[in-house]
């Protein structure tokens, strides 16, 4: 079972699923999609129509060339670097977001919007124990007792939301609520698994306190069998199965004509796991006779098939078909967007979301500049620090053309030009439709140039039918 547990981590980590933590997005006032870090947030169109707008982010607390190095004509993996640098566990994220179809309109001071899109979020902290007991074996912890649980939270889910807000004076105020449907969760809770070596035979007391829940649109057949079951699949089941409620709230005031302020918290709420549910327990204690796990790392197959193999059995997992609850990753910001002209726009951002694994909320801080090119085009530039990881440059451009109005935004470009040396991946692009851009967006020569447009474009209407 603890095989299958870690390639169904592995194949979760490997694919682009079909959020997560954006912070540039948030600061292009141009695009619709600036509305889902705080519903209060309004395109400067009345009316949008979002089309297609998937997000990928990967974060990983090492860099390729931080665990793997050449050696003669070949590359050869080594932890002892990492291992050293390491502070606490390792951490592995995956936040990806596929939006389908959104709409939203503006009618005088009111704002409302509706949304479907399917989430994914994954989190996976490795305690350096864990990581130092399968690179170097047991016997470095003779006398010791470390815990080594792997701590998870693989999440896929439907959402329909459906958002209003209006704006009230200075202030705009704004709400969205989800239904959510929960399509895939594996949940690892308590994550106790001590292990003592003793310091005469290098044997290992085992005692544990430690949960994982499964389930899945799928039927899988829990992870002794891992037999996907298709047979009676029926697509209508995402929008019907494990049910939950999700809210993002939101607020912005405007200062002065230049400078705004905004906060928001998003994704408040938890899903109810249901329907093909399962959860593996195993409490007690055990005594393992064991091996030095190095052995698999260096060509010994059988040692490591064989080690899962006796672990397993030695844990003694106990089977059960319960319900369970996870709370969704919560998020929030909080801005300032500072317009010192009509062609540049300046900005800062605190960010901070839920950690589902640890528990905890870890901050992130951005600074922005935006050059606005002409009422449909701009293009920006994001400095951020996030996940403790200061080399963090991001860019953002949008433009408008016919109606359709396209963007792409990354958090961070520097992958792009030595990806093996760099640790976090932060990108998403999309295709809207926008129409009837609102006048007070515009600077007051912007505005005469328009209705003096249209003016024309009246009359010359006019004169045709003539």
């Amino acid at each position: 079972m603890i095989r299958y547990i870690i390639t169904l981590s592995i194949c979760a980590f490997s694919a682009l699923s079909v959020s997560a933590q954006e912070l540039a997005i948030h600061f292009m006032d141009k695009a619709f999609n600036s509305n889902f870090t705080n519903p209060a947030n309004l395109s400067e169109y009345q009316l949008n129509i979002g089309l297609i707008s998937p997000h990928f982010s990967f974060n990983n607390s090492f860099a390729y060339n931080d665990v793997v190095f050449a050696q003669g004509n070949e590359n050869v993996l080594d932890l002892d670097d990492m291992l050293t640098a390491l502070d606490g566990a390792s951490n592995h994220f995956i936040n990806n977001a596929a939006q389908t179809l959104a709409f939203g309109i503006t009618v005088k001071d009111w704002n409302f919007s509706i949304h479907h899109g399917v989430r994914n979020s994954n989190e996976i902290a490795l305690p350096k124990e864990l990581l130092e007991f399968v690179w170097n074996g047991n016997g470095q912890f003779v006398g010791q007792t470390i815990n080594i649980a792997p701590s998870f939270n693989l999440l896929a889910y439907n959402e329909l939301g459906l958002g209003i807000s209006r704006a009230i004076g200075k202030f705009v105020v704004g709400a969205r609520f989800k239904k959510i449907n929960g399509l895939a969760n594996f949940y690892s809770e308590n994550n106790i698994l001590n292990i003592t070596t003793s310091d005469v035979t290098y044997d290992m007391d085992i005692e544990t306190d430690y949960m994982i829940n499964g389930s899945s649109f799928i039927d899988f057949g829990g992870f002794e069998n891992m037999d996907f079951d298709t047979d009676n699949l029926d697509p209508a089941d995402a929008f019907k199965m494990n049910k939950g409620f999700g809210l993002d709230l939101g607020m912005s005031f405007q200062v002065n004509s230049k400078l705004r302020l905004a906060a928001s918290v998003l994704d408040i709420g938890s899903i109810k796991w249901e329907d093909h549910a399962y959860n593996y327990h195993s409490q007690g204690s055990y005594v393992y006779t064991g091996i030095d796990a190095a052995e698999s790392l260096s060509g010994n197959d059988d040692a490591f098939d064989d080690t899962f193999d006796d672990i397993e059995a030695s844990l003694d997992f106990t089977e059960t078909a319960n319900s369970f609850k996870t709370k969704l990753p919560t998020r929030a910001y909080m801005s300032a967007h500072y317009r010192a002209s009509h062609f540049l726009g300046l900005g800062a951002l605190v960010y901070g979301e839920k950690r589902m694994t640890t528990d905890e909320f870890k901050p992130s801080f951005a600074l922005n500049a935006t050059g606005y090119i002409s009422n449909s085009t701009s293009f920006g530039l994001t400095y951020s620090v996030r996940n403790d990881n200061f080399s963090n440059l991001g860019i953002h451009a949008i433009t408008r053309l016919i109606g359709f109005q396209f963007f792409v935004v990354a958090d961070n470009i520097l992958p792009v030009f030595d990806p093996l040396n760099n640790n976090s991946v932060d990108v998403r692009f999309g295709l809207n439709l926008a129409f009837l851009q609102r006048m007070e967006k515009l600077s007051k020569k912007a505005q005469e140039r328009k209705l003096k447009r249209q003016a024309e474009k009246t009359k010359r209407k006019v004169e045709k039918r003539s």
